[in-house]
């Protein structure tokens, strides 16, 4: 698959996302729910992983975190990014 948007979350919310998308009818077959661990700075779910592994660094892509950035304070988050 060549993602061009990723949803991302912790293994057992990212099930959860990938079973609820399933019963339309029609998915988006350009976005794929990921799991991801944020914190984990080189495992198998961290951000830079997923990033190496997923995402086309010829296309654009989105890598969608939402809700994540406010369970953490501000240094936590520009760690993230760094």
């Amino acid at each position: 698959m060549s993602t061009t948007g990723a949803a991302t979350d912790l293994p057992a919310m990212a099930e959860r996302k990938r079973r609820l998308l399933g019963r339309h009818a029609d998915p988006n077959p350009q976005l794929e729910v990921v799991a991801l661990d944020a914190l984990d700075p080189a495992g198998p779910l961290s951000l830079e992983r997923t990033m190496a592994e997923r995402l086309d660094p010829n296309r654009g892509t989105a890598l969608i975190v939402e809700g994540l950035l406010t369970y953490f304070d501000r240094p936590t988050v520009l760690g993230l990014w760094a």
